[in-house]
């Protein structure tokens, strides 16, 4: 007798603290998800239910939806520069462990990974925009310090 075998998905959660990152892993995800194989799923927990997440609390949000959604696998995507208390950091990565929940952790900022798809780069860049001008932001480095500067300048 020809039966047919049933394929059972890999299902994957991401849990990112901000929209670029939701942006960056949801377009890795409609490519991965072409394979039957993997079902991935993206999701921004910047805020929720009003309250902002730091680290430990996206993880523990992570492990929530996992288990209760089913998925097979599921990551926490966070950078430093939104949680400056290395505390926080520490326990979100010890509470990870422990629940098997995967981090992807950018020590500068998440941009920082989408310009390393476009060139070798290891300046030791912040996040944010050098200075607020008569109530507009502007960089005032021209990209020398910040990252949004330096996109802005070269890409």
């Amino acid at each position: 007798m020809n039966r047919k075998k049933r394929l059972v998905k890999q299902s994957i959660f991401i849990a990112c603290e901000g929209q670029t990152e939701e942006r960056y892993f949801s377009a890795i995800g409609d490519i991965i998800n072409e394979d039957p194989k993997y079902s991935v799923k993206v999701r921004t927990l910047e805020i929720e239910d009003g309250v902002p997440q730091d680290p430990l609390g996206l993880v523990k949000e992570a492990l929530r939806i996992k288990e209760e959604d089913g998925h097979d696998e599921a990551w926490a995507v966070f950078d430093k520069d939104r949680e400056p208390n290395p505390q926080v950091r520490i326990a979100a990565f010890q509470f990870a462990n422990t629940y098997k929940i995967n981090v992807a952790f950018s020590s500068i900022a998440f941009e920082h990974w989408i310009l390393l798809h476009f060139e070798k780069n290891q300046n030791p860049f912040s996040r944010c925009i050098c200075s607020n001008v008569e109530g507009g932001t502007q960089c005032t480095c021209k990209g020398a310090l910040c990252l949004s500067g330096y996109l802005k300048e070269k890409h």
